[in-house]
């Protein structure tokens, strides 16, 4: 009886923690992450690795990878990037630094389907079984372009044997719609099996630290949980690893390169793993603030805002709980409301716009605040 790959992952990852050469005193390693449970103390589907640059996580990530090929834990990959004209190349990129280290004997040959909708990917090297070198192949994968995974249905039969999906980079260059593209193509290869309706498919997520509002942090429920300490969060389904590696960022600071750009936002982000997009400046609970009356409430899409005031500090406070007794409601959704400049002159608007320039407004989190702020 061929075995579930919920199963057969799982003795994967397990068996990770046992492999040496992943681990590192210097870089990331992949193996306790992808053996952390979430929130529900379930094995996750979505395990998110966020650091600094040169932290060793493309590196570990993919190495492991190579290994469980080889050893027989897994069949096939996907690798995910963002479009077609970016499709060529982009597991050679992943994999070549692990394969010219550690397995020089294997290259990898990228071939694209006719259509242009994915590449298939094989592992080669030069075999002598005693009648001459010949080439050998192995079954490794497929790239696929997110900007084609509407298309990918019809050819779902040909990723029954995929048994975990990367992608590097996820953060940035989103193509349009790109969150529900990834949803998509995750139920078309995730097609069941011995009898169910969808199977386990593991993702793995990779990037340094852009932007907390990334789509895929919004739709997770990410942003507005990410403290500015946060090392592990677990939701329901995913697990997110969010660290510095400090021999990468030693290394970083000493570089008289950097040392040149030192106020560069780039550099900045590069080394010590500050979300390179995002201003954090007024997000903040309320501590000791007194008590706070909900005066009005925002409607943006499908989340609901409480603009509270707290006369002991003067403060205006945006939470996401609110008063379902207040009967002040404002819709501030972008797609919805069709002018804004009449929106702003409303009193609950220019005077939390006032506030707001005398430093007494603070925002639950930084999504809420980009929410408002493009009201005010």
């Amino acid at each position: 009886m061929k075995i579930s790959n919920y199963d057969r992952m799982k003795r994967f990852f397990e068996h990770l923690k046992t492999v040496d050469f992943l681990r590192s005193d210097k870089f990331w390693c992949c193996a306790p992450l992808l053996n952390t449970k979430d929130l529900d103390r379930e094995m996750p589907e979505i395990f998110i690795a966020c650091s600094n640059r040169s932290a060793g996580k493309t590196y570990n990530a993919t190495w492991a990878i190579i290994h469980g090929i080889l050893t027989g834990y897994i069949d096939q990959i996907i690798i995910l990037c963002k479009s077609k004209n970016r499709a060529k190349n982009v597991a050679l990129g992943c994999f070549d630094a692990v394969l010219r280290d550690n397995y020089s004997e294997y290259t990898i040959v990228e071939e694209p389907c006719p259509s242009g909708d994915y590449f298939t990917l094989h592992l080669k090297r030069s075999v002598d079984y005693g009648d001459g070198p010949i080439e050998e192949l192995t079954p490794m994968g497929f790239t696929i372009p997110l900007n084609t995974a509407d298309n990918l249905k019809v050819y779902s039969a040909l990723f029954r044997d995929v048994n975990i999906v990367l992608m590097d980079e996820f953060q940035g260059n989103y193509c349009p719609d790109e969150v529900n593209k990834f949803t998509n193509l995750h139920t078309t290869v995730a097609r069941g099996e011995a009898g169910s309706a969808s199977r386990y498919l593991p993702v793995l997520l990779l990037s340094n630290s852009m932007s907390i509002e990334n789509p895929y942090f919004v739709e997770l429920g990410i942003t507005g949980k990410l403290q500015s300490n946060t090392h592990w969060l677990r939701g329901r389904g995913f697990v997110l690893e969010r660290f510095v590696n400090e021999f990468s960022a030693s290394q970083q600071r000493e570089s008289r390169f950097n040392v040149a750009f030192a106020k560069n936002k780039q550099i900045c982000s590069n080394i010590d793993n500050t979300w390179l997009n995002d201003d954090f400046a007024c997000i903040e609970k309320p501590n000791n603030w007194g008590r706070g009356y909900c005066h009005h409430l925002f409607i943006n899409g499908n989340d609901t805002y409480g603009m509270y005031y707290y006369p002991d500090m003067c403060y205006y406070y945006i939470s996401r709980t609110w008063d379902k007794t207040c009967t002040s409601v404002f819709n501030i959704t972008p797609t919805v409301v069709e002018d804004i400049p009449t929106l702003r002159y409303a009193l609950p608007f220019t005077k939390l716009r006032d506030a707001y320039y005398r430093g007494l407004v603070r925002f639950c989190d930084i999504t809420v605040k980009s929410a408002v702020l493009n009201v005010l």
